[in-house]
């Protein structure tokens, strides 16, 4: 896999650079999409207010994080 920082955090709350960075560390523990797919579920069920925050999802052959507002701050390549 491939993880791409493309922007920073800007004026964002302090749980929200938490759980950015708990992002980041689960995408650097996981091997393939099938363990970050588990990884993020799991994730999603420890911080239930991830999408207060940001915006995710996976797509055919990657994951991507973008802040509220539509920029784009994580892409990973599979």
């Amino acid at each position: 896999m491939k993880a791409i920082v493309e922007n920073p955090l800007m004026n964002i709350s302090s749980r929200a650079i938490a759980i950015y960075v708990e992002i980041l560390n689960q995408i650097t523990a996981c091997e393939n999409e099938n363990e970050l797919r588990a990884c993020i579920k799991l994730l999603e069920k420890s911080h239930p207010e991830i999408s207060n925050f940001f915006n995710y999802g996976f797509g055919r052959n990657h994951f991507w994080v973008s802040s509220l507002n539509g920029t784009r701050l994580i892409f990973v390549e599979f």
